[in-house]
């Protein structure tokens, strides 16, 4: 036969079932306790059941994952005087299930504000992003517009560069032209006076500064310097020639 103290706590079990469910009444809470209950045979793996324990932890028996609603009831009646606290009981349980779903809309509420302002910063986020890549367009356009006038500016240079050192070579060109001119010029008066010492001095000067102008033999100007050049030598030549046989004829 079942023992005694087992008979008295299933009895003591089954009436506090009993009286809870008359004491509850109509479900207006919205919460199924025994038949309607959606997550009735759901069990979850040790695995999901220790991370809700890390991220809610809880010593309430009611959060075990081995709770057994049986012993429970029996731990809490355990005698047929205990149910005599079965209303009260009920009582803080229908009290708890109100904080409960006023909790629950609550984070619904703020949930569907949080969500709203994630989206708005969301879109916020995004203008701020087109916002930046037209930034960073624009100062890529200028960058570019930047380098190409550094480039107009490097060839600007390069080109004043090149005139410079065409001047330099041009104005060089003229001050050998003009020495050159003068020399001539100093040269011509010498021959007729027959100072020879002078005039080899010079004439080696002329060679000297004639010699940068033999690319341009096809300029009139060189060419008729040239021209005299090669007459003062000659003329030169025969003068001294001269002087030398009538030295040697003793005229």
């Amino acid at each position: 036969s079942e023992p005694a103290g087992c008979s008295m706590a299933s009895a003591s079990a089954d009436k506090a079932q009993a009286s809870a469910e008359d004491s509850l009444g109509p479900r207006s809470t919205g919460l199924d306790l025994l038949d309607d209950d959606p997550f009735e045979g759901v069990v979850f793996s040790h695995t999901l059941e220790s991370a809700i324990a890390d991220v809610i932890p809880s010593e309430d028996e009611l959060d075990r994952p081995d709770f057994n609603p049986t012993n429970y009831i029996n731990k809490l009646f355990p005698t047929e005087e205990s149910l005599l606290s079965v209303d009260p009981f009920m009582d803080d349980l229908r009290s708890q299930i109100r904080n409960l779903d006023a909790e629950l809309m609550q984070t619904v509420r703020l949930q569907t504000t949080g969500a709203s302002s994630a989206r708005a910063e969301l879109e916020g986020g995004k203008r701020s992003i087109q916002e930046l890549f037209l930034r960073v367009q624009q100062i890529k356009h200028k960058a570019e517009q930047s380098e190409e006038m550094v480039h107009e500016i490097c060839r600007d240079i390069k080109s004043l560069d090149y005139a410079k050192r065409n001047l330099t070579l041009t104005i060089t060109a003229l001050k050998r032209l003009q020495m050159l001119s003068s020399a001539v010029e100093q040269l011509r008066a010498m021959v007729p006076q027959r100072l020879y010492r002078e005039a080899a001095h010079l004439l080696l000067a002329v060679s000297q500064l004639s010699v940068h102008f033999e690319p341009f033999r096809g300029i009139p100007k060189v060419a008729a310097l040239h021209a005299e050049i090669a007459d003062l030598r000659q003329e030169l030549r025969r003068q001294i020639f001269a002087d030398v046989n009538r030295l040697g004829t003793g005229g």
